[in-house]
């Protein structure tokens, strides 16, 4: 047994070796996951999903085949491409190895997914210590719902390292006031949109954040804010000016337009299933929506939305709130909802708790507590805005469990779990 504390106690004092320990175990649980659990659920969580079908894999062949960046000659403007590059060299090294695509893809996901919990890690140990650091990575890498992720192609799994990492950066060049962290921030930040959209406004966020800062002079902070937009319009600007040059679009307003109708209505009914909470009176209105969108497009039914509700603004009122509830547990076909929040309630109560231990315990760490809830309420936005599901949330949640983590690290501590195992944070080099 002492040998067994003392080989913990080489590899947690030993950074390299506990990044590497890290990866392998969640390497490990990644597999146990994939063994076990990858055909749970219904239909269509076993199949690849349609953007994968429609977009991501055509884009992906088609750049194998020379043909650019496009599907049957036209260039989409209305999805991220990161994911079809990737794509392209997983096909092309699974097809040389004689691989199937989607097994090759899997085994791409358990990688990228280890890598993420590695960077989860390095991001809690700069502000919370090693203990904690480690403890939200057993969180993360155990997560079932990110783990949901695993089974097929899905875009999160490039986009969660990169949003780490850029986070972790963030916070060094927060703490460093360092314009050449800031800049590597603002330069994963871009890779994280250039793979999944959800990420394309963050900066912006971030940029304000950094005028909240009161410990260096503000041009000092203007300078770190402009290296960050620096580092993000490298990877940004090169992809809307092909596609403005291409097609005269980026990103053009109908598509928040049509995510915000899509969403409103999908978010709270879907197919004959309504959102626990829904009224009578609320199910007409959204089918009115949904019938306005599918007979005369985005434009009549986003005036059509505002018009419902402006007739009942204490409706619309409580379907916003509804609306704000459900990104942390809800799905789109309303599947398992109920489990889904019950799993979700350990992590959500942990956090609050381990939050209240962090204002009162890591007085010196107020800004990088707060950056996590700048990040975390920009997710929740975008979800409130687009789709309240928890896919849009399950990056974050990673950012919650760092607060857990600081919760269970407070029970470990009371119960003396560390003395019996004899570990202590070492400080950070």
């Amino acid at each position: 047994m002492e040998q067994i504390f003392n080989s913990i106690k080489i590899v947690y004092n030993d950074k390299k070796y506990l990044l590497f320990f890290v990866f392998c175990v969640s390497v490990v649980f990644s597999l146990i996951f994939l063994i076990f659990f990858r055909n749970i659920g219904p239909f269509q969580h076993k199949e690849p999903s349609t953007d994968y079908v429609e977009y991501y894999k055509p884009v992906a062949e088609s750049l194998i085949q020379g043909k650019g960046y496009s599907i049957n000659g036209t260039i989409p403007h209305n999805m991220a491409p990161g994911f079809s590059l990737v794509l392209s060299f997983v096909f092309v090294l699974s097809d040389k190895l004689g691989v199937d695509r989607l097994q090759a893809i899997v085994l791409m996901n358990v990688i990228f997914v280890a890598l993420g919990v590695c960077f989860l890690f390095l991001l809690a140990e700069s502000i919370f210590g090693r203990k904690i650091a480690l403890l939200s990575s057993f969180l993360w890498m155990t997560y079932p719902f990110s783990l949901w992720f695993l089974k097929t192609p899905h875009t999160e799994v490039l986009f969660i390292p990169f949003f780490f990492f850029g986070v972790f950066l963030y916070s060094l060049a927060l703490k460093d006031k360092s314009f050449k962290m800031s800049f590597w921030a603002g330069l994963f930040f871009g890779l994280a949109s250039f793979t999944r959209l959800i990420g394309l406004f963050l900066p912006v966020f971030l940029i304000i954040f950094y005028f909240f800062q009161k410990t260096s002079p503000v041009k000092k902070r203007a300078i770190l804010a402009a290296f960050l937009i620096i580092g993000y319009l490298v990877v940004i600007v090169p992809w809307a000016g092909f596609l403005v040059s291409k097609t005269g679009k980026f990103l053009p307003a109908w598509l928040f337009r049509s995510s915000l109708v899509f969403g409103f209505t999908s978010a709270l009914s879907s197919g004959d299933k309504t959102a626990p909470g829904i009224t009578t009176e609320a199910k007409e209105s959204l089918q009115k929506i949904k019938e306005a969108n599918s007979s005369q497009g985005d434009k009549q039914a986003f005036s059509l939305l505002f018009e419902e509700f402006s007739k009942n603004p204490l409706l619309f009122l409580k379907l916003i709130i509804l609306r704000a509830l459900r990104p942390w547990y809800a799905t789109y076909s309303m599947w398992w909802e109920g489990k889904i929040l019950l799993v979700q309630s350990f992590y959500l109560i942990t956090a609050l708790a381990g939050l209240y231990f962090a204002f009162k315990k890591h007085k010196n760490k107020i800004a990088d507590i707060f950056l996590f809830l700048v990040v975390i309420s920009y997710f929740w936005l975008v979800a409130v805005s687009v789709g309240s599901i928890l896919r849009y949330m399950i990056p974050v949640m990673a950012l919650a469990m760092v607060f857990s983590a600081i919760f269970i690290d407070k029970m470990l501590k009371k119960f003396k779990i560390y003395d019996k195992l004899n570990l202590s944070d070492n400080s950070l080099s």
